[in-house]
């Protein structure tokens, strides 16, 4: 896992130990992916100009939505989650940088 620590995707998902790691691996990457887009900025660790490794602090919103994207798609993995993705969206939303 990258932001979250697999045990609380886990109970999010309310799956047991060793269920369906590679998918919440995944579905984790992904949610990562749509909120550094939404926010405009990075939350994973990353290497800056300098060559210091920085690890952005992660509010409980984030985690959230994180949290809400991996749950949905794994629960529907039909894709039927617009409901869930307005959650992540609202729950980015006081986080995000905008570019003039």
């Amino acid at each position: 896992m990258e932001v979250l620590i697999e045990t609380q995707l886990r109970e999010w998902c309310r799956l047991e130990e060793g269920v369906d790691t590679l998918t919440l691996t995944m579905l984790e990457s992904a949610a990562i992916d749509v909120i550094e887009h939404q926010l405009n900025g990075r939350i994973r660790p990353y290497v800056d100009e300098e060559g210091a490794t920085v690890t952005p602090l992660i509010s409980e919103s984030i985690k959230h939505a994180i949290s809400v994207y991996v749950g949905a798609h794994f629960n529907d993995r039909d894709g039927a989650v617009d409901e869930a993705m307005r959650a992540v969206t609202r729950l980015c939303a006081v986080h995000r940088n905008y570019c003039l």
